[in-house]
């Protein structure tokens, strides 16, 4: 008698992740749920429709998406990364919020850019002591209309 392939549906990836200030447990919220309170706190802090969020959780991956207009005039954004997304990205400066590892900023309050090895390195250093799951892998994909950044 043949046996059928019977496929067996993946539960998508469950994992404490960090994102805009908070951790945020993918195994007891819904993405919509992550969304909902991540975009409220962005609408609270940088203003209602300025950036557009949303998280796509697979079995193997989850996806952090910003939806924002952002000019990045000479900087690289294939290997670099504005401070002001950086800043969004973790939420740095909303309700005071610092990141327990963070990159060098220069003084002056410039607009600055900097190497996204160094901008991932301090977003894995920190959410791992704020609470969140070790990061295994990331990548940026970042480009004038949107930042998204993919976690394992």
């Amino acid at each position: 008698m043949k046996q059928k392939n019977n496929k067996v549906a993946k539960s998508p990836l469950a994992k404490k992740i960090f994102v805009v200030g908070k951790v945020y447990d993918t195994a007891i919220l819904t993405e919509k749920e992550i969304e909902t309170s991540v975009q409220s706190d962005i609408d609270a802090w940088i203003g209602r429709d300025k950036v557009i969020f949303n998280i796509g959780i697979t079995e193997n991956r989850i996806n952090l998406i910003f939806r924002r207009n952002v000019d990045y005039g000479m900087a690289k954004y294939d290997t670099e990364i504005l401070d002001a997304d950086a800043y969004m990205v973790c939420g740095i400066d909303s309700n005071k919020f610092r990141l327990p590892v963070m990159w060098y900023e220069p003084p002056l309050d410039y607009p600055y850019h900097f190497e996204q090895s160094v901008f991932k390195k301090c977003y894995k250093a920190s959410a791992l002591k704020l609470g969140a799951d070790k990061v295994k892998w990331s990548k940026l994909e970042i480009g004038n209309h949107s930042l998204i950044l993919r976690l394992k």
